[in-house]
């Protein structure tokens, strides 16, 4: 499965409240195939611009950022859920990094020099060009 990051502004609650907001929200990503990484509060704010959810306009937010594996083809549907979630004011997926191993780490590198041979008839005949068959 992919790294996501989803990026979540909840309507702005008590804690208990804002807890069961939190815990329904995961459990949306569990039902949907995912494992959740890491979970980081990044506090309540005012919001850049109002948003307008159910006819409600709002101008503070809680801010989440929440790091997941989720399937793929998962992504879309998790997508619809959560925006059509009356307490998340703006849910946004976003495909996270995967780092790549360095080639050389994993065994001898290549990185299509020529040998010997192949360096004296391109020194020869001006160029050489290798053929794979």
């Amino acid at each position: 499965m992919p790294p996501y990051e989803l990026s979540l502004i909840l309507k702005s609650a008590a804690k208990p409240e804002l807890k069961e907001i939190i815990k329904r929200t995961l459990m949306c990503v569990k039902e949907h195939g995912g494992l959740v990484g890491r979970l980081e509060n990044l506090g309540e704010r005012q919001l850049p611009a109002f948003i307008k959810k159910q006819s409600i306009l709002h101008s503070r937010g809680f801010y989440m950022f929440v790091e997941a594996n989720i399937p793929a083809h998962k992504i879309a549907s998790l997508s619809l859920v959560l925006s059509q979630d009356k307490d998340v004011l703006r849910p946004t997926i976003l495909r996270g990094e995967v780092e790549m191993p360095r080639p050389c780490e994993q065994g001898q590198c290549f990185f299509g020099e020529l040998n010997n041979t192949e360096l004296a008839m391109a020194r020869k005949w001006g160029r050489f060009q290798k053929v794979s068959i």
